[in-house]
């Protein structure tokens, strides 16, 4: 008979009397991976931050080990044997790897400092555990995000876990790393450790989880065995309809040369070279994800070659900031661009009209209300913002809204080039379908794209050809087509 290890009935919780969990429940069992997905603000956080004892509840019960730990309208608090792994790093970086995972749990520096050699000898154990080969005397600091997650399941079982919970860690993980992340579950799982794995990758717990749970809203859709997976399925009840994903592009390039990469090498890549056409879609995908973002960065002047050239429209391109590269026709749009590429006290018409306002000004510069409210009400409409939303300071809007005006006001800039540092980052399946689409229709207008990402599925989604980048050098080009039938692991 299985073991029960929490029992989550009827949660309910609001924030300024918005629904975040609604009736929401929940179980895991001794030595179960339970996978929670959902879309963003589904919920997932609010889970893990209640299991954390971070937040109460309004409403409900949790059991943890056949114990009630919360009745209505109390927080759980920490409960021993219940660990959280947040998506930001909480260990302390300026000590080693070994006093992080000990430190805190013996709350004397004196009695570590006198056990040094046992408390080593004791993390090297639990590091091999998690399958991470570093030496326990590393600083924190000095870890790849990946590594430090796996260093705070090495603490997690330190300090005798029961259940883990993972809240979106491997958002920015290469395939490698999540392969060894799952590894190091899958081996706790064999010692009885429960997970709860939060994510809105479906594809990253098909072949993971043992039942996966669908967040919708903040309600219980559905839960799925193994049996039952299947991943358009999956997303249909993450939406509430059918879902299809975009497999063929409906853009053709138009053959006319835009950009070139010639031999350009920095201290991260050595001799790389492209070519992009007008309307074409080109992603770079760095094997490693060590390389791929020093090409995003010599775009907007953070990085200057140190040998070959980059040319656009024949003309040699060096900027020294991302307001030259924009003035060249280059559009930058950052890592989850809906929170780093707006102004948040602005409203809708200021900033979507930003880009173009040197244009719609007179030549004392002063602006053009008007030609700003008129660019409100017609892109308004055509996207689907609300008249109330377009007064409000974008800072308060969903991410669907704010993805869309960072997105769509490059269409009104009409640039010769757009760069993308990876689309798809912290994105939930409808705002990553609507970026896609977006590129989709950039491409129809003739702007050359380019996607950095780390994500190969993201760029088989969306892009005319891939350049895979492995080490600091190209191992060539791929068509579409190419990609469909590449197996990932032939890449590494």
């Amino acid at each position: 008979m299985k073991t029960e290890v929490l029992r989550m009935e009827h949660i309910g919780k609001s924030l300024n009397r918005v629904k975040i969990l609604d009736d929401f429940r929940l179980n895991v069992y001794q030595g179960e991976i339970l996978g929670v997905i959902g879309l963003s603000g589904s919920g997932k956080t609010t889970i893990a931050n209640i299991l954390a004892g971070l937040e109460p509840v309004d409403s409900g019960r949790i059991f943890y080990r056949e114990e009630l730990v919360v009745e209505h309208g109390k927080s759980m608090g920490r409960q021993p044997g219940i660990y959280v792994i947040h998506n930001t790093i909480r260990l302390v970086p300026q000590v080693t790897v070994a006093e992080n995972i000990f430190v805190i749990k013996n709350n004397s520096l004196k009695k570590v400092l006198i056990r040094q050699k046992a408390m080593n000898q004791q993390a090297k154990m639990l590091l091999a555990e998690v399958g991470l080969d570093i030496p326990p005397q590393t600083l924190a600091e000095e870890l790849s995000p990946p590594e430090q997650h796996l260093v705070s399941l090495a603490k997690a079982m330190a300090l005798g876990a029961k259940l883990i919970v993972l809240d979106e860690i491997t958002e920015a993980y290469t395939y490698r790393e999540l392969i060894r992340l799952k590894r190091a579950v899958r081996r706790l799982r064999e010692k009885g450790v429960a997970f709860i794995y939060l994510s809105h990758n479906v594809s990253e717990l098909l072949d993971f989880a043992d039942r996966i749970t669908v967040l919708r809203g903040g309600k219980n859709v559905s839960t799925l065995y193994r049996d039952e997976y299947e991943q358009s399925k999956i997303l249909s009840l993450l939406v509430g309809s059918e879902f299809r994903e975009r497999t063929k592009k409906d853009h053709a390039t138009t053959g006319e040369l835009l950009l070139q990469f010639r031999a350009v090498s920095t201290d991260r890549i050595k001799s790389v070279s492209f070519t992009l056409q007008k309307g074409e879609v080109l992603g770079i995908f760095d094997i490693e994800n060590k390389a791929n973002m020093e090409i995003f960065h010599l775009f907007t002047g953070a990085k200057q070659p140190a040998e070959g050239e980059i040319l656009l429209d024949g003309s040699r391109f060096a900027v020294k900031n991302v307001f030259q590269a924009v003035k060249a026709g280059v559009g930058i749009i950052p890592e989850q661009a809906a929170d780093n590429g707006l102004f948040p006290k602005l409203d809708f018409a200021d900033n979507f009209a930003f880009l173009i306002y040197k244009k719609i000004s007179n030549p004392l510069l002063c602006l053009n209300h008007r030609s700003v409210n008129f660019l409100a009400r017609e892109y308004g409409t055509k996207l689907g913002i609300s008249r109330p939303e377009r007064r409000l300071p974008v800072g308060v809007l969903d991410g669907l809204t704010r993805q869309k005006i960072m997105l769509y006001r490059w269409l009104l800039y009409k640039p010769k080039v757009l760069v993308f540092a990876n689309p798809g980052a912290m994105l939930d399946v409808i705002t990553k379908k609507m970026t896609y689409t977006f590129i989709n229709e950039a491409a129809k207008q003739g702007i050359g794209i380019i996607l950095v990402t780390s994500d190969l599925s993201e760029a088989a989604a969306t892009c005319d050809r891939i350049m895979v980048l492995s080490g600091r050098e190209s191992r060539g080009d791929y068509l579409w087509e190419e990609m469909q039938k590449i197996d990932v692991k032939s890449l590494y």
